[in-house]
């Protein structure tokens, strides 16, 4: 329960930040939701090399990284419109 408080009170401390320098809720919960992927793949991965499925931990890792530059798309996209108006 005390995780999930220290978790909590880390999600909003971050929130606050982004939305300080005026960047939109929908890449506020993109980015926290990333953080969070990576986090989990990373645990899935270890948990993989300690059980002798090195391999296949390896292929989940590559998996996870596709998923995640599909699902930045919308900020990444977002960068290159903010770079191209700044030229």
């Amino acid at each position: 329960m005390m995780a999930l408080q220290l978790l909590s009170g880390i999600i909003g401390q971050i929130t606050n930040v982004f939305l300080d320098f005026n960047v939109g809720q929908e890449y506020v919960s993109i980015i926290i939701r990333l953080i969070g992927i990576v986090y989990y793949a990373e645990f899935v991965s270890f948990l993989l090399s300690e059980t002798s499925l090195g391999n296949v931990g390896k292929m989940f890792e590559y998996i996870v990284k596709l998923y995640l530059i599909g699902y930045s798309l919308p900020m990444i996209i977002k960068l290159f419109e903010l770079i191209l108006s700044v030229v």
